[in-house]
């Protein structure tokens, strides 16, 4: 089986995950406390379907075949992934100042950075995941931009997860707490991938099964999360911290 089989399997099977936890979040006591998860499940279906390897060079094609619609699909990547980060790691800081790895200079740094990348490339022959472009510097920046709204906001969410574990006993929550842990630290070793395979393509492998851990893992998270719980767990981990921290300070 092929790494392009294999992504198309992980594809569909996320795809049915997401449209189950979409069915059972649409109950009406649960719809407003889901509203920007559900609209990142719908915009992720559809960007895996549009991934797959018999959709992308038909839809492609339509649109003139130069790609626009890798461009486009990665841009409302950048967007969804930002909301699903923004919306799990808001109750973290309820109250006191973001870290500069979760504020707004992220996705416009991310979409600005994956547009200049895609004119320097100029591909102009359809190709799914700009493979027939690896040799060109400006395909390093683009994959590097596409997933910066996972890898740098993992610099700072990771340990807060790693930390919220400690104070959790809702076993659901975990589990989607170490689903989240494993996908933003893959995120992270992929955008390393991305940069090593320009000048080593044997590893190739390697990083696309970075890849498919970080999709794994995030899309786990995202179907499996108790939201609600999630926002009192995240609030009392953070309320730990600061009085951990101030009776640190206390006893110096």
């Amino acid at each position: 089986m092929s790494v392009t089989d294999v992504t198309n399997v992980v594809s569909l099977v996320s795809m049915s995950a997401l449209l189950l936890s979409i069915l059972i979040r649409l109950r009406p006591k649960s719809a407003s406390a889901y509203a920007p998860l559900f609209w990142t499940q719908i915009s992720i279906i559809v960007l895996l379907f549009l991934s797959l390897s018999w959709v992308y060079p038909v839809v492609d094609m339509a649109l003139g075949g130069r790609n626009f619609l890798n461009l486009v699909s990665h841009l409302i990547f950048l967007g969804a992934s930002w909301v699903y980060t923004t919306v799990l790691a808001e109750p973290f800081y309820r109250g006191r100042a973001k870290p500069v790895t979760l504020r707004s200079w992220v996705p416009a740094v991310a979409a600005i950075g994956a547009a200049i990348s895609f004119v320097l490339l100029d591909p102009e022959v359809t190709s799914r995941g700009l493979e027939g472009f690896t040799s060109e510097p400006a395909w390093i920046g683009y994959w590097v931009f596409n997933i910066m709204t996972l890898w740098v906001p993992a610099l700072t969410l990771v340990p807060q997860l790693l930390r919220a574990v400690k104070y959790t006993r809702n076993k659901a929550l975990i589990m989607a707490y170490w689903a989240m842990i494993i996908g933003y630290s893959t995120s992270v070793l992929a955008m390393l991938g991305y940069v090593v395979t320009y000048f080593y393509p044997g590893l190739i492998i390697v990083r696309e099964l970075l890849v498919l851990i970080t999709q794994l893992g995030l899309i786990t998270a995202l179907v499996a999360i108790p939201v609600s719980p999630h926002q009192h767990s995240a609030e009392r981990s953070a309320r730990y911290q600061a009085e951990a921290k101030a009776a640190a300070r206390f006893h110096r």
